[in-house]
């Protein structure tokens, strides 16, 4: 009987500790799957990922753009060569070329300004709120009588 008691612990013990394994084996890929996602994944991705208030967004919206900033330092530099270069060969500047970092800021700039435009509106919207709130709680009153 003693035997039998020592069977069944023991092979208890063994499918929880194959249980537990399989289990750290998911949270591992879970793991590896985000980290590759996050390589992979463009940079506006990564922003509409995230939770969808504006403060959200915006704050993943400048991470994301503090990251191509970081990008973009190594592409400003080979840019900078590709111009000497063509400079040293003599060769003839296009004028209608536009680097990709240039393009960047460009855009890192209208974000700026758009940011700061939907800040404004929505310290306004809250504003708005507040007095419509207001408005309700005196309407409340004038309708209860007090």
């Amino acid at each position: 009987m003693k035997k039998v008691l020592w069977v069944l612990l023991f092979l208890s013990c063994l499918s929880t500790i194959l249980l537990s394994q399989e289990i750290s084996e998911k949270e591992g890929k879970k793991v590896i799957e985000d980290i590759r996602r996050d390589l992979n994944e463009s940079l506006e991705e990564k922003v509409f990922r995230s939770k969808n208030t504006i403060e959200t967004r915006t704050a993943s919206g400048e991470a994301a753009f503090e990251t191509g900033k970081e990008r973009m330092s190594f592409l400003k530099m080979e840019e900078k060569e590709i111009m000497e270069f063509e400079e040293i060969l003599g060769m003839e500047a296009n004028e209608n070329r536009v680097f990709l970092s240039q393009k960047f800021d460009e855009i890192h700039k209208e974000f700026n300004f758009n940011k700061n435009e939907i800040e404004s509106i929505s310290i306004e919207n809250k504003k708005l709120n507040e007095y419509l709130s207001k408005l309700n709680n005196i309407e409340q009153k004038i309708r209860t009588g007090n």
